[in-house]
């Protein structure tokens, strides 16, 4: 079970590639709307729930899904969740210097931030680890917080990157040993 992204359709046309129609299912769904997927296959149906690339930082009512979640797993299923933090120290430096407070803080909004995504505007909720796991904590036993990116600037500042080369080799060597 996967988000919407572009590579959950590449996903279903490799298990029709590998013929695995018969031992794997995927569906195209939003997480808003992941409990057609109850109606569809009944609760506790899938092994596994993974969101990846910050896709749950667009949903809005986190504890809804947090239900919805754990009614689809099997007992003792397991979900992995990657968000983007609340704080990101290279974004509030970056924007400081530039003199865009404003900016600095954004992801602080509680009320979300629209976003852009491809065309268009995605709201966004940042959350602090602790504070994502609060909406969970009802409904899973969180077994693991892992911290990815936390040396390396946002990839929107690329331009840092390409600046300060050397540093950066010297920063990706720190956060592979993290």
């Amino acid at each position: 079970l996967r988000n919407t992204s572009k590579r959950n359709v590449s996903i279903s046309k490799k298990v029709e590639r590998f013929r695995l129609s018969n031992h794997v299912k995927t569906r195209v769904v939003k997480w808003e709307d992941i409990n057609s997927l109850l109606y569809e296959f009944g609760e506790g149906s899938f092994d596994g729930i993974l969101s990846d690339f910050g896709s749950l930082n667009c949903v809005k009512d986190l504890k809804t899904l947090a239900w919805s979640c754990a009614r689809l797993l099997k007992p003792n299923g397991i979900m992995f969740a990657n968000i983007m933090n609340r704080f990101c120290l290279w974004e509030t430096v970056y924007y400081t210097l530039k003199g865009r407070f404003r900016e600095a803080l954004r992801r602080s909004r509680k009320d979300g931030l629209p976003v852009k995504l491809a065309s268009h505007d995605v709201t966004t909720y940042y959350h602090f680890p602790e504070e994502f796991i609060g909406f969970f904590n009802k409904e899973f036993k969180v077994k693991h917080v892992l911290g990815l990116g936390i040396f390396l600037p946002p990839p929107y500042l690329k331009e840092i990157y390409s600046r300060y080369k050397g540093m950066f080799s010297l920063i990706k060597a720190i956060e592979r040993l993290s």
